[in-house]
């Protein structure tokens, strides 16, 4: 489960919060901001974690298109004086969302685009409040500052945060932040540092955190990284947790569960692989009944699930099932929808973002260029 905290902050009229952006643009240059931002929210009757959410509301204003320029606006080097400002006096959200940025600045395609606005200088100086904040047991911050701490060689102090946060995550909600870039959980941290260690020692770390993210907080990644890294392919307990975190929406994991069902499809007669799964494990026999049952109902089997998995990690732009959806429907005559699904992973990645999957697009570019598209 990702930290979600409730959002509260947004009780202010838009005249006061135009009124406040106002007052703070025409401060002269030569202002302490961290002083003018204190006594504007004052002035203004508003909390500083409003004042946060109104630097947040004026950072997505847009730029004026034209069809033969982008003019741009200063909405957005007076949201980051006021998040700078905000940080420097010490209000939690603006110094978490700074430090986000800079952790993401190169894989999320908001902070992206938000760190060109800042400097090397601007994260510095507020380095030092987080470190506050993960000292004050703030499990967020601890969890964040262990990240960086990982970016800049230090696993052990990140290793030490990871544990103290866990304990102390889930019991925080701090009222009125909104969390503008998901935090992964600190048992996802500990778990992914950990196995990139392996070592008996740390593998078995990994496997603990993991575990605590699935079964004690219902998390997604955990019950993949569970499933994956640390039970035997195809087992029922591997389908369980696989399942599970393909029902909360992880793309791998439904592939993984997609392919299950698809070897079970494989074979002479049907469910000819699924038989030997079955012989070895007989809890994964009763959790498949369902499954075998429906040969003899025929209602189908195995592959419609499969690709039921299939179209909804694809239709979330998962393009390993995006592939692998179009080469069933080949299979099945269905070449107008399977032409779509080459279409879909050919096409590049939205913009700010690598391509996650290069190889399988241009796969795709290759099956459309075999002419076979005339059939229908």
């Amino acid at each position: 489960m990702l930290y979600r905290e409730r959002r509260s902050n947004v009780d202010f009229k838009p005249e006061v919060a135009e009124a406040f952006v106002t007052d703070f643009a025409l401060l002269p240059g030569s202002s302490d901001a961290v002083e003018e931002v204190q006594r504007l929210a004052k002035k203004h009757k508003l909390r500083l974690t409003q004042v946060n959410e109104i630097a947040h509301a004026i950072w997505k204003t847009p730029d004026v298109r034209s069809k033969t320029q982008v003019v741009s606006l200063p909405h957005k080097p007076i949201a980051r004086r006021i998040w700078l400002a905000l940080s420097g006096a010490r209000e939690r959200n603006s110094t978490i969302w700074l430090q986000q940025v800079k952790y993401m600045r190169t894989t999320h395609p908001a902070a992206i685009l938000a760190d060109k606005e800042f400097t090397a200088a601007d994260y510095r100086s507020c380095r030092h409040h987080l470190e506050e904040l993960a000292d004050a047991e703030d499990a967020h911050a601890m969890t964040l500052l262990g990240q960086l701490l990982v970016e800049e060689k230090q696993p052990e102090r990140a290793k030490e945060l990871f544990e103290d946060a866990i304990s102390l995550y889930q019991k925080q909600v701090k009222p009125g932040y909104t969390e503008y870039l998901a935090q992964v959980p600190p048992w996802n941290c500990l778990g992914i540092l950990s196995l990139s260690e392996n070592t008996p020692e740390s593998l078995d770390d990994a496997k603990r955190a993991f575990a605590t993210g699935a079964l004690k907080c219902d998390d997604p990644v955990s019950y993949y990284c569970l499933a994956k890294h640390f039970e035997p392919k195809h087992t029922s307990t591997w389908l369980k947790y696989m399942t599970k975190a393909a029902g909360r929406g992880h793309t791998d994991a439904m592939y993984a569960v997609a392919d299950f069902y698809l070897l079970a499809e494989t074979g002479e007669e049907p469910g000819g692989k699924l038989r030997q799964l079955l012989v070895a494990d007989s809890k994964l026999s009763r959790a498949l009944r369902w499954l075998t049952e429906s040969y003899r109902k025929g209602k189908g089997g195995p592959k419609e699930v499969a690709n039921e998995w299939l179209v909804v990690a694809a239709e979330m732009g998962h393009k390993p099932s995006m592939i692998r959806l179009a080469e069933n429907l080949v299979e099945a005559g269905k070449m107008d929808a399977a032409k779509r699904w080459y279409e879909a992973a050919a096409s590049p990645p939205q913009t700010g973002t690598e391509e996650k999957w290069p190889e399988l697009a241009v796969q795709a570019k290759r099956s459309l260029q075999k002419g076979m598209w005339s059939r229908t």
